[in-house]
């Protein structure tokens, strides 16, 4: 019938799976954060939208939102 043998009972895991998949993880928080804090940079994309939203007055903040709900709603 099947030529996979059936076990009731799990297979015993050392840990190294779960070992490797948080080092995995970590590598890719450590990458995501280099690249977060690369942007921040003062000519980098995240700088400049930083620097935008500290400067921009909430009126001009206002009038974008509702340009952008105009444009979403046609």
């Amino acid at each position: 019938m099947s030529d996979i043998p059936f076990s009731p009972e799990p297979a015993a895991d050392d840990g190294s799976a779960a070992q490797a998949t948080s080092e995995a993880l970590a590598t890719v928080g450590r990458g995501v954060k280099t690249a977060i804090r690369k942007g921040r940079e003062p000519d980098m994309p995240l700088g400049v939208i930083a620097s935008l939203t500290r400067e921009a007055p909430l009126p001009a903040l206002a009038i974008a939102f509702l340009l952008g709900w105009l444009v979403t709603r046609r």
